[in-house]
């Protein structure tokens, strides 16, 4: 994700390190909120209601991680943050898929 986020966001100026101890942040943001919210998920007992809760813990994430990005790079405009902040998230899956076409394409060798 910092890869990511240092590609999306290079016009702010911020360097690679940097968007490490960002993104590192946000996975402690991610975890304590999961921490808070999964004891939740073991009282549930409809699959339905289950399966929307895992999308609502989702989209908590995404948020949390936009909503830092708001906050970080103050010195951007608000619709560039969020433009920026879906790319960063566009490209952390092509780096996802290409790692996993990467590690299939090894194991056939």
């Amino acid at each position: 994700m910092s890869l990511a986020s240092f590609i999306a966001f290079k016009k702010a100026r911020f360097n690679y390190f940097q968007h490490i101890i960002l993104n590192s942040f946000i996975g402690g943001q991610r975890i304590f909120a999961l921490l808070l919210l999964t004891p939740i998920a073991y009282f549930i007992e409809n699959q339905n209601i289950k399966d929307f809760y895992s999308i609502l813990i989702l989209l908590l994430g995404i948020s949390l991680t936009i909503w830092t990005y708001f906050q970080f790079f103050n010195n951007l405009k608000s619709f560039s943050k969020l433009i920026r902040s879906v790319v960063s998230y566009i490209l952390f899956g092509v780096f996802i898929v290409l790692i996993l076409f990467g590690l299939l394409g090894l194991s056939k060798i």
